[in-house]
């Protein structure tokens, strides 16, 4: 039970991450956009693909690549908001 709260606990926290990064990077962002989205898309198929494995370390990877998402989309549509 507390490691699956410290688990969302970890994840509900890309999105403050994400609101973070937005504010402080926006010329980036709008560089960027396509490869941010580039990085989502790719996180989510190793995370779905890495799953499936019987790698040792599945379950902490794939969660390291669903923040990352979480972080990734935070910004984008953060971003599309403020143009």
């Amino acid at each position: 039970m507390i490691n699956f709260l410290l688990i969302m606990g970890v994840l509900i926290l890309g999105i403050p991450c994400g609101i973070f990064l937005e504010k402080t990077c926006k010329d980036e962002i709008k560089v960027w956009r396509k490869r941010i989205l580039g990085l989502t898309i790719t996180s989510l198929i190793f995370s779905i693909g890495i799953l499936f494995t019987n790698f040792q370390f599945k379950i902490p990877i794939s969660l390291t690549l669903i923040f990352m998402i979480l972080v990734f989309l935070t910004m984008i549509l953060r971003s599309d908001k403020r143009i």
